[in-house]
């Protein structure tokens, strides 16, 4: 189905969002100034200005807006942290238990940011990759799909994405690939 217009598209993605910020948000801390429907609002400004022709299928859109949610979290504790002026730390306060990849258990938001930042340099495919996976919760199957790519790509890319977190990360793997 071809998109008409980016609202469209969220309009028919909104309860898979909704969910997905939801899970996001589940192991935040009590006192989280964010709610679920404010964090898929805020995604839907920063793509409503987009062309619905830059996503050929609603996976297309359902992978950018992952990676929007994921902006849109780390936006939020990057304020958070400079208002506390607790620059110096280098990890946030908010704990992302909602990232559900075997083994991975990062301790902030902005930890993972900057290993995803570092990620992208090398691989800019695994971050796609890593945030359909992990954000979007896309099967191998969707995500290849959604990126035009064959699920060998993927699985590669995810593969290389996960083992490079973790590195930078501190994180030992278990030996499940987490496909």
């Amino acid at each position: 189905m071809k998109l008409q217009t980016i609202a469209e598209g969220f309009e028919e993605l909104y309860p898979q969002l909704r969910a997905m910020a939801s899970g996001m948000m589940r192991q935040e801390r009590a006192s989280h100034t964010l709610q679920p429907t404010a964090v898929v609002s805020e995604a839907f400004l920063r793509l409503a200005h987009r062309s619905p022709g830059e996503f050929p299928t609603i996976a297309n859109l359902l992978a950018v807006c992952a990676s929007t949610l994921r902006c849109v979290l780390v936006d939020h504790a990057r304020s958070r942290s400079a208002a506390k002026r607790g620059a110096s730390r280098r990890m946030g306060d908010a704990p992302l238990a909602f990232v559900q990849c075997d083994g991975l258990d990062p301790a902030s938001v902005l930890a993972i940011e900057e290993a995803l930042e570092e990620l992208e340099a090398v691989d800019p495919r695994a971050v796609q990759v890593i945030e359909c996976k992990v954000y979007a919760g896309m099967t191998l199957e969707e995500i290849a799909s959604a990126l035009g790519v064959a699920r060998p790509t993927v699985v590669r890319a995810f593969r290389f994405g996960r083992a490079f977190l973790a590195s930078k990360l501190g994180i030992e793997l278990a030996d499940a690939e987490g496909e």
